[in-house]
């Protein structure tokens, strides 16, 4: 199969390519094809750094270019058999801090990709940040959305656009994800808090009771290739995924019986989009997608990748 990933040398992109069977290696006489389109072309040392998991005959090319242009676009779409469009300016303090080139990505980009993709499987990333700050208990897919910041709006604007425009598409509906990929991300809550407590050996935490849903990074990659091995079954649907639900407290004190450290109760630190209601995974379940990594694994491959400075 021939996968275009647009916007895939970020966090997301790089581990997805990890579970697509790129490597033309003696065991797998047939690979998949990746095309990457990324505005920051192929990360420095990116292919050379997974010789212990990659052989030399990697089937990922990386094309420098902007989504928005709809030449570049068709001729990529025009070699694919399906297409994962990560493609967007993703988190809320992200998209506030450069609305317009949020909203041009958000919507042309949208536009182009569907444009482009007629009769083709396209698998789309959207946020549980649309359900909304005032969304409690367990949502599903049928739950009302009323996004409350910028980002959540143009995920649904996006969603709605995805729906309207192509008949074959899927929409993975993400909580926060954490874990280790080649572009790492240290925004994301877990991720955030290990860095802290790595560095400082406390963290301040104010609301140590609230819960949040996560997804480990390598089962949201594993989301995407249950997709796309199960295109029929998944065709036209919207679905929650996610690894599971833990309190602030209960991440901290993870992290801290694996490096150490302490909790203190304040802080500065605050959501930019607090979530308090969990995801009904049921539907994807019920196809056969499930989590198979917890927050104490997540944990300890930043622990191997990243020891603690002190």
């Amino acid at each position: 199969m021939k996968i275009l990933i647009t916007g895939g040398a970020g966090f997301l992109g790089l581990q997805i390519c990890h579970y697509l069977d790129v490597d033309a290696c003696p065991g797998n006489p047939d690979p998949n094809e990746v095309t990457i389109l990324d505005p920051q072309g192929c990360p420095d040392g990116y292919l050379g750094s997974f010789g212990h998991t990659f052989h030399d005959d990697i089937c990922v090319k990386f094309v420098k270019g902007d989504i928005c242009n709809l030449e570049t676009v068709q001729a990529l779409v025009d070699q694919a058999d399906a297409i994962i469009h990560l493609a967007f300016v993703v988190g809320g303090p992200a998209c506030d801090k450069n609305p317009e080139q949020a909203k041009r990505i958000a919507t042309i980009g949208m536009s182009n990709i569907i444009q482009a993709s007629k009769g083709k499987m396209l698998i789309f990333p959207s946020s549980d940040v649309v359900y909304g700050k005032d969304a409690h208990g367990l949502c599903n897919e049928a739950t009302p959305c009323h996004p409350a910041t910028l980002y959540g709006q143009l995920k649904l604007t996006a969603e709605q656009m995805v729906k309207d425009g192509c008949d074959q598409h899927c929409i993975l509906r993400l909580p926060s994800t954490f874990g280790v990929s080649a572009a790492m991300r240290w925004d994301c809550l877990v991720n955030f808090f290990y860095q802290e407590l790595s560095r400082r050996r406390k963290i301040e935490i104010r609301d140590l009771g609230t819960s949040r849903t996560l997804l480990h990074v390598w089962d949201a990659a594993l989301a995407f290739r249950f997709v796309l091995d199960n295109q029929e079954k998944c065709a036209s649907k919207i679905l929650n995924i996610a690894s599971g639900v833990w309190t602030k407290r209960e991440i901290a004190q993870t992290i801290i019986d694996h490096i150490g450290g302490r909790i203190e109760q304040g802080g500065t630190y605050e959501d930019s989009d607090p979530r308090a209601f969990q995801l009904d995974c049921s539907p994807i379940n019920t196809l056969g997608w499930k989590s198979k990594f917890d927050l104490a694994h997540g944990i300890r491959c930043l622990q191997a990748n990243y020891p603690p400075e002190h």
